[in-house]
């Protein structure tokens, strides 16, 4: 593949960014609690996307926008060789958006051509990330090997999305090929993720987005259908540093009510008691999810870039499985997530 470089107008000035990944119909009421400095909005899906991007614009949201058109998922999903739709490009530049993400489809494994389009075509376009929605065959063995010597001859910024048919990040040898990609030098924006995207920071990437509903934390396969359990809403358990059903959680905290560890200091919960949450509106766990993660994200950026963010995180993931452990001695029991551990290990 021939070497391509790109300038890209406003990438770089969105280093340690958390975006939060939403449904339009989530962009307004999330708005509120992204729209700080360090926040930012992943707008997914096609004309509601657009619209809610320029609705926010106009309304004066300052902090970065991308609309994720996901070409690359459901059952009638395009492969990455199929052209990008140049009008999905210009109403961006139009609108003056600093960064562009164009709509790339599916990079199936072992698809070397669909993956070198993507990157030389988003490389030509000014001011445009490369968007990657890959197999994760392309994250170990062979896979990362193939993708490492493409990613090494361009220069294009990369938003990379991983299928999986859960937590790609429970599975160690995705992490660590992410990992990979991202000490390789290339400017790295993770999607769709869970409470990861803040490691993801920590270890070195660009950005990351956290998603902001459970279909909208990984790329799940064709055969997985997926978005979760109808009706069920995870809420973020800060001390645990882990999503759980609302009324998992709710039972969690009802078995020993008086410990801190139930206590939320966000900027939506106010100290108050997390099994509150499991009658809230959805928009209202939603803005709780997000208002923890954010600050995980401030608490982070205020270390000096490198180790000691690398050691901060991994001491939070062990502290989270601690906390784990604690309230597993009572009746209900809460999973500890693999990722925690894997965290621990890759710190």
């Amino acid at each position: 593949m021939t070497a391509t470089r790109t300038t890209a107008r406003g990438v770089f000035a969105i280093t340690d960014v958390l975006l939060a990944q939403v449904d339009p119909a989530d962009a307004q009421p999330l708005a509120s609690v992204a729209g700080v400095p360090g926040g930012g909005l992943v707008v997914s899906g096609d004309k509601e996307a657009k619209m809610a991007v320029r609705y926010l614009r106009g309304r004066g949201f300052q902090q970065l926008m991308l609309p994720d058109r996901q070409r690359y998922k459901g059952r009638n999903r395009l492969p990455a060789a199929h052209p990008f739709d140049s009008n999905w490009i210009s109403w961006q530049r139009d609108l003056g958006l600093p960064v562009i993400m164009p709509d790339a489809g599916y990079v199936a494994a072992t698809d070397l051509n669909g993956l070198q389009t993507v990157l030389r075509n988003s490389a030509a376009i000014p001011g445009a990330i490369a968007p990657l929605a890959l197999a994760n065959w392309w994250l170990y063995g062979a896979g990362l090997r193939l993708l490492l010597t493409e990613l090494a001859q361009v220069s294009v910024p990369i938003a990379v999305i991983i299928e999986h048919a859960g937590d790609p990040f429970g599975a160690n040898r995705i992490l660590q090929g992410l990992l990979a990609v991202i000490r390789s030098g290339i400017p790295v924006i993770p999607l769709r993720c869970d409470t990861s995207a803040v490691g993801l920071l920590a270890h070195g990437a660009l950005a990351a987005a956290y998603g902001g509903t459970t279909a909208l934390r990984h790329l799940y396969p064709q055969r997985a259908g997926g978005g979760g359990t109808p009706g069920k809403e995870s809420a973020l358990w800060p001390a645990g540093l882990a999503l759980h059903y609302r009324d998992l959680l709710h039972d969690a905290v009802m078995a020993t009510p008086t410990v801190p560890r139930w206590r939320c200091d966000c900027q939506i919960c106010r100290g108050a008691r997390l099994d509150r949450l499991a009658i809230a509106s959805t928009y209202e766990v939603r803005q709780h999810n997000l208002a923890c993660v954010l600050g995980l994200r401030h608490q982070l950026v205020a270390l000096p870039a490198g180790s000691d963010r690398v050691r901060a995180w991994s001491s939070w993931c062990r502290r989270g499985e601690e906390e784990h452990a604690a309230v597993n001695t009572s009746p209900v029991f809460l999973r500890v997530p693999p990722a925690l551990r894997h965290w621990q290990a890759a710190g």
